[in-house]
């Protein structure tokens, strides 16, 4: 029986697997261990059961095509936010919108201090 080694992959690599706790996650490391076995760069990979896309991140990155689906539609959503590059730029454009529309409910750090050990269930009785 061949072994795998996971000696070339970079564990201190996150990547896109912890924007989202997904229970029965494939660990990337063997998954990358799996693609370099069994394809090459340029290979389409198909992930049938692709979950929380480990397989497509890690194939991203390993230089292949990959088609993921599933039946769960959290799932899907899921894998495909997490393999979908955007842009540094767009990302402080819509950063800086969503900053700009929640600073009108912003509260002074006297309010803060005020109501932070308040107990907001007693006060609406």
């Amino acid at each position: 029986m061949a072994r795998l080694h996971f000696a070339s992959y970079k564990s201190d690599l996150r990547l896109t697997h912890y924007l989202f706790r997904f229970p029965a996650k494939f660990h990337p490391a063997a998954v990358r261990c799996l693609l370099d076995r069994y394809s090459s760069p340029g290979d389409l990979v198909l992930d049938p059961f692709c979950g929380s896309g480990t397989l497509l991140v890690e194939g991203i990155i390993a230089g292949r095509r990959g088609f993921g689906i599933d039946i769960d539609p959290v799932a899907a959503f899921i894998s495909r936010v997490k393999c979908r590059p955007i842009a540094p730029s767009k990302l402080e454009k819509a950063f800086s919108v969503v900053l700009s529309k929640i600073s009108k409910f912003r509260r002074s750090d006297s309010d803060y201090d005020r109501l932070m050990h308040d107990d907001l269930a007693t006060a609406a009785i």
